[in-house]
């Protein structure tokens, strides 16, 4: 059995408030920062400049 602890998704059209949007994908998988970005606002920055995000736990 194999075991996935990421998701990695596409946005066509990034969300109007890409702040909240941004706390409540760290709210829901606080991995994100804890063990990911460095910061909130380098998390937002990517999200801007990829147009994409993942979730991940371990």
């Amino acid at each position: 059995m194999i075991a996935i602890s990421r998701i990695h998704a596409y946005m066509n059209k990034l969300p109007n408030d890409i702040k909240t949007f941004t706390s409540e994908v760290y709210e829901f998988c606080p991995d994100v920062i804890d063990q990911g970005y460095s910061f909130m606002e380098e998390m937002i920055s990517d999200y801007n400049e990829s147009k994409d995000f993942w979730l991940w736990w371990d």
